[in-house]
């Protein structure tokens, strides 16, 4: 297994990070999808293939087997952590800082050298400030993962299981909170020789802390027996639903159910919306009320409306009203196609010696020829003749049953 190397300081660390500030950005933010390929990192580190090798000499990324570039974990934490968007629930974390302390607190008080003391009393200062934050914001975390699993997972008993085990945590966190208070009131001999201002008042943030985060913890235990109730309340409702769908279909709903006496005596209307009633002024009123319009001026200079009244429109004309008659001339192509379907000479021809209603123009004629065409493309023979009609050339086209004829 090839070991990796490792940064020599803090200067090389940050110079590098900031150098492949782009590249880190978009593997950071894309953490979750993990779609960055090899092309794409390289792009993102001006094509130089010897920089994205320094990333994974020195443990930044690494190159998964599908050829997708990873940040490392590590440095996924630190950002999280930094940033302030880490969503992991990290209870065990606090239990190994509680753990820490125990022992920290038993190393001080059995410590002889002054120095060595002094270096105890700042990891118990640094364990119990970590306690505080990081309980306080489990909390935190705690209440959006309820609110994300019961808002957004579909499956039932997926959520009640989530909702379940969020609630284990609760308890968890709570458990821990009533430890190191109990810690704290209990090694009164350390706190009352370390009782400095400094440990005061890491003292009294970590009470405030923990006071916030029980306040949010009862909130939580209640919002997780309500959403867990309407989740039964639900799956009950659904059942009886499924239950009353099976004996309509079996026709003996009426029968088994009392479902048609409760609705006839229900006079619920839910289901409408709420009435909107406007009542409309005359308009004699409107016009002649010197009240009325000086509130309608009021509401239109609010609305920068400036003219409230517009224009008289000019008188219509005597023969607006007169019925005037279009007539549209329509032929009937199925009634044409029929009758050319029905003989044996060419379409062109035939069309120029049907007989209409009305007198039509050779461009007519044409448009018609190409209409049906088009219309009975797959009933026609072309049979490969051309002649001519008032100087327009045309095919000769057969119905496809005269075939044998052409």
């Amino acid at each position: 297994m090839e070991q990796q190397s490792h940064f020599r300081s803090i200067e090389e660390l940050t110079k590098v990070l900031n150098r492949e500030k782009d590249l880190l950005k978009e593997l950071f933010q894309r953490r979750k999808s993990l779609n960055i390929s090899q092309d794409m990192a390289l792009s993102l580190v001006e094509d130089r293939l010897e920089r994205l090798d320094l990333l994974h000499e020195k443990g930044v990324v690494h190159t998964s087997a599908a050829d997708v570039v990873e940040l490392e974990d590590v440095y996924i934490r630190f950002f999280e952590d930094v940033l302030n968007m880490n969503e992991e629930i990290s209870v065990a974390s606090v239990k190994e800082s509680m753990d820490e302390l125990k022992e920290t607190i038993k190393y001080h008080l059995e410590e002889t050298n002054a120095f060595r003391k002094d270096r105890y009393l700042q990891t118990i200062k640094t364990l119990l400030r970590n306690i505080g934050l990081r309980t306080l914001k489990n909390v935190i975390d705690l209440k959006r993962n309820v609110e994300i699993a019961y808002k957004q997972e579909p499956n039932y008993n997926i959520k009640i299981d989530k909702l379940k085990h969020l609630d284990q945590k609760r308890i968890n966190i709570y458990s821990l909170i009533k430890e190191t208070e109990n810690l704290i009131e209990n090694e009164i001999l350390f706190f009352n020789l370390a009782s400095d201002p400094e440990m005061i008042k890491v003292k009294r943030n970590v009470r405030n802390n923990f006071t916030h985060a029980l306040h949010n913890i009862i909130d939580i235990e209640k919002q997780i027996i309500r959403y867990l109730n309407q989740i039964e309340r639900q799956s009950e409702l659904y059942k009886k639903l499924k239950r009353i769908k099976y004996l309509k279909d079996q026709l003996t709903w009426t029968e088994d159910t009392n479902v048609v006496q409760l609705v006839r005596g229900t006079n619920d209307c839910w289901v409408e919306k709420k009435p909107y009633i406007r009542t409309l002024l005359s308009l004699e009123r409107i016009s002649n009320d010197e009240e009325i319009i000086q509130v309608i001026r009021k509401m239109g200079s609010s609305v920068h409306i400036k003219q409230l009244r517009r224009k008289v429109a000019d008188p219509l004309p005597e023969n607006f009203l007169d019925t005037q008659v279009n007539t549209i001339t329509e032929i009937n192509t199925t009634k044409i196609w029929n009758a050319f379907a029905a003989q044996g000479s060419d379409l062109f021809n035939f069309i120029c010696n049907y007989n209409y209603s009305q007198v039509r123009t050779i461009n007519e004629h044409i448009i018609l020829f190409c209409q049906l065409l088009s219309e009975h493309a797959h009933q026609i023979d072309f049979s490969g003749e051309f002649l001519c009609k008032d100087n327009i050339e045309y095919a000769l086209v057969y119905a496809s049953q005269y075939k044998e004829n052409i």
